[in-house]
């Protein structure tokens, strides 16, 4: 990072449009799914200092102020600043990541060590402005909602199949009736809004089983409550 000439607004302003303008959809990637079904999307780490360094022509810096353990949690604290003419600007960014720990010996701790300088880089970058776009309501709607259109794409668990089971026994319908009129070949076939639909008793399967649509027994005892 170096110092240029006398700063002006329009400079500033120009960098900093450059690094808020929104990143194109093929840079963008979903994170693992949490315990919560919930998968964040994300920019790469790289992709953010491409970022950084074409809006600034380099003239940037990135520095490492701590590194610390908390628990089983690897913890980094970065200073991330950027030069505009003579002018230094810089932000604060913190990043954690989970250790992997195995018998207890932590078996990725330089992965993990990067992971969390990398989150805390993205932190800094995006009090810049930097991929702010996950974070705005909008992005984070369609974000969602095409989260739940994958979701009831996924081929659905054991447990839900004996869910379907239960529900088709409460209403006297067997499980060779229901594939029969819902034309599949067995209940693995089923999508989760399948599912939804089955344990809601809208299926327009369980209506055409015994010729008639069902309604569902209330009281239910023993195993199939």
């Amino acid at each position: 990072m170096a110092a240029k000439t006398k700063t002006t607004v329009a400079d500033i302003q120009a960098v900093f449009t450059k690094l808020k303008s929104p990143f194109p959809d093929s840079d963008i990637l979903q994170d693992r799914q949490r315990p919560d079904g919930f998968r964040p999307m994300y920019i790469p780490w790289d992709k953010i200092m491409a970022r950084i360094d074409a809006a600034t022509d380099g003239h940037w810096n990135w520095s490492v102020r701590s590194f610390q353990f908390q628990g089983n949690q690897a913890i980094v604290h970065g200073t991330l600043e950027i030069a505009i003419g003579d002018t230094v600007f810089s932000r604060d960014g913190i990043g954690a990541v989970q250790l992997e720990c195995v018998n207890n010996c932590y078996t990725t701790l330089g992965d993990d060590m990067k992971a969390a300088e990398a989150d805390a880089l993205k932190r800094a970058a995006v009090k810049f402005g930097v991929g702010l776009q996950l974070y705005q309501r909008d992005y984070q709607q369609k974000n969602l909602a095409d989260q739940a259109k994958q979701a009831q794409e996924l081929p659905i668990q054991p447990f839900q199949i004996e869910k379907v089971l239960r529900f088709l026994s409460s209403i006297g319908q067997s499980e060779i009736a229901f594939c029969l009129a819902a034309k599949i070949d067995g209940l693995n076939a089923l999508t989760n809004h399948d599912v939804s639909l089955i344990l809601a008793g809208q299926h327009p399967a369980i209506q055409r089983g015994n010729g008639r649509p069902q309604t569902p027994r209330t009281g239910l005892t023993g195993s199939n409550a």
